[in-house]
């Protein structure tokens, strides 16, 4: 699991919990909870590096020094979207930090275009069967006040393409999915076909989504979850919990991953209610 791991602030209608965040925390819990072995690569500053093992001992953690923590504020609020906040960003992620080894599956969750250096995409590419990627942070621009912003521009199109080039899933909500097909003028049915992929996970939350693969698509419905729990990292999760799925059952139906991954992260928020 590859990206920054945040210090988090979570809000949900006046309720505030302080955790640990980020892809590389979210989409890592949720893979081994799903039953694998995963090594989660983070920087952070040294006086966090024992509480972040403490929290979260189910994974295999590769800690780098950081002279600062990246930092977000989310709010959630019923019926209305996400407000975010980035207070403070971490140095980006580069190849010297990837483990050895070679691994069956890869996530990149880059929480800001500059997050993870683009050097670590070919080292990437020679260690991993299989890339995973959430463009999420690559489509937000950070403003000076801190304010999180889904943004066309906020990379260099060029930049945006070779990412795209170097997954083999893709995860993306249907609001991000739109700034994309704007972009590069590729539609969700063609996108596999655009990049080479082998999924394109396009989210709509409480409402469920689309899988477009080579040959066909699939639909998934949300399962039932507590209407008051945080669903910061809900998208995380639910990715995470797909490719596991897929993993470990590769001869199942692609329908029976997708209900699965969406049964987890109703969960994963009943939890957090709790």
């Amino acid at each position: 699991m590859l990206g920054s791991l945040s210090l988090d602030r979570l809000e949900r209608n006046g309720k505030v919990h302080e955790a640990f965040g980020g892809a590389v925390c979210y989409s890592g819990l949720a893979a081994a909870r799903s039953g694998l072995d995963v090594e989660s690569v983070a920087l952070l500053p040294a006086d966090h590096h024992q509480a972040l093992r403490q929290a979260h001992p189910q994974l295999r953690w590769h800690v780098y020094h950081a002279p600062r923590a990246t930092r977000f504020s989310n709010v959630e609020t019923d019926g209305q979207e996400r407000k975010q906040r980035c207070t403070a960003m971490a140095p980006p992620l580069n190849a010297a930090q990837l483990p050895d080894g070679a691994w069956d599956w890869a996530h990149c969750g880059p929480l800001h275009p500059r997050d993870i250096d683009m050097a670590v995409l070919p080292a990437l590419r020679r260690q991993a069967k299989t890339i995973s990627l959430d463009v999420q942070g690559l489509l937000r621009r950070i403003h000076a006040d801190g304010t999180v912003l889904l943004h066309a521009a906020a990379m260099p199109l060029d930049a945006l393409d070779t990412w795209l080039h170097a997954a083999d899933w893709i995860k993306a909500s249907a609001r991000e999915w739109a700034v994309l097909e704007e972009l590069f003028g590729v539609t969700a049915e063609a996108a596999c076909a655009r990049w080479k992929l082998q999924g394109l996970l396009c989210t709509r939350g409480r409402e469920g989504g689309t899988l477009y693969t080579p040959d066909r698509h699939y639909d998934w419905t949300p399962q039932p979850a507590v209407v008051d729990g945080l669903e910061t990292g809900a998208g995380d999760a639910f990715l995470a919990a797909f490719m596991a799925h897929r993993l470990l059952n590769p001869s199942a139906d692609l329908s029976a991953a997708l209900q699965a991954a969406a049964s987890q992260t109703a969960q994963m928020i009943a939890e957090r209610a709790g």
